[in-house]
């Protein structure tokens, strides 16, 4: 419990340093391919995590909200509750989140306004390199992936260019699944 609360809170004082933070996920040829090249160039291996994203979307599409999901945690090396409710306008823009002991409890907040659409596993490796923090990700029908937060586009570039990786994904996992199934 102490080593996770240590890990949240590293986590989020990294997170929170970069005011102006540039996140972006690329796809990557290989989980192992891309994790020996962060390890190569010393980055400090911080855990493994793995949860169920369960989609949804607005029934009204004038709803201000792009999408709801509800994480439910398997493993992770963060601080917080089994499940995570997260409904989001755009991409980025965080308009609610809370957290529940259960599934059931989280979809009783969206019922009513949301339609379930779709769901997948994500299993992913955290890095820390050069105080950025990398997501190794393996997301059920999906290429795999990493997700990288920088100070700058630059910084993340390289990071890319390290591991090999190929198209640079613009959306957020859900939008990018959507559009990658023609859902």
């Amino acid at each position: 419990m102490q080593r996770n609360l240590v890990m949240s809170v590293c986590l989020l004082s990294i997170v929170s340093t970069f005011s102006k933070a540039v996140e972006l996920r690329a796809t990557i040829p290989s989980i192992e391919q891309a994790r020996e090249s962060l390890s190569g160039a010393n980055a400090i291996y911080k855990g493994n995590y793995s949860f169920k994203d369960y989609i949804y979307f607005p029934k009204d599409s004038a709803h201000k909200a792009s999408y709801a999901r509800i994480r439910v945690y398997k493993k992770s090396q963060w601080k917080h509750k089994e499940v995570v409710l997260t409904i989001k306008a755009g991409d980025r823009e965080v308009l609610h989140k809370s957290e529940y002991e259960t599934l059931d409890e989280a979809k009783q907040v969206i019922d009513g306004d949301f339609i379930y659409a779709f769901q997948f596993f994500r299993q992913g490796w955290e890095y820390l390199l050069d105080d950025c923090p990398i997501f190794v990700e393996d997301i059920e029908n999906l290429p795999y992936t990493i997700e990288v937060i920088a100070k700058s586009r630059k910084k993340i570039d390289q990071l890319f260019a390290m591991v090999g990786a190929g198209e640079i994904i613009e959306k957020s996992v859900p939008l990018f699944f959507k559009s990658y199934h023609g859902l």
